[in-house]
């Protein structure tokens, strides 16, 4: 009977991953990028809630905590990179470092969170509310920014310190 319950979770989980695989094709594909900040933002409802009611339900599996660390990677460090590379930066120096920095700093983020054993706090932001900020950040400067040098800056040191953010050595209440 509570097989069932596992399956349909981890179901969900996995439907967090395809959202943020979606957002990546209509970044890639298409011009619609408010529409793959929105599947972002799916994914993120849907982050902030499997891992909830798999601690409440008694739900919580190995295969659960890894699907979810494989969505936060996908939806939230991979895809607003990707999205970082739609025309945001004039120099591409300056998009290849800001895209590897926030990968990295995000991914380093998260395997720093599975060797801790308290799980009540967590050390740095979440890659989740980071990737989604990020996110909508570059949706709502996107018609209204041309690239140029100054542009090329001031992204690049906000990727910077949204990427230290994840990695920072204070800790917050895990939400």
């Amino acid at each position: 009977m509570k097989a069932w319950k596992f399956v349909l979770l981890n179901l969900t989980t996995i439907l967090g991953i395809l959202l943020g695989t979606a957002s990546i094709a209509v970044a890639v594909f298409s011009d619609a990028l408010g529409v793959a900040v929105l599947l972002i933002m799916a994914s993120a409802l849907i982050d902030r809630y499997d891992g909830r009611i798999a601690r409440r339900y008694r739900l919580v599996s190995t295969l659960g905590a890894r699907l979810d660390s494989a969505n936060d990677v996908v939806t939230f460090a991979i895809a607003p990179a990707v999205l970082l590379a739609q025309g945001f930066f004039l120099n591409v120096s300056f998009l290849v470092a800001a895209i590897t920095i926030y990968v990295l700093f995000g991914s380093f983020r998260l395997l720093r969170f599975h060797q801790r054993e308290e799980r009540t706090r967590t050390q740095g932001i979440p890659i989740t509310p980071i990737g989604v900020l990020l996110s909508v950040l570059l949706w709502g400067i996107e018609s209204r920014i041309e690239a140029s040098l100054g542009s090329d800056l001031a992204l690049f040191a906000f990727v910077l310190l949204l990427s230290f953010l994840m990695i920072a050595p204070f800790t917050v209440k895990k939400y």
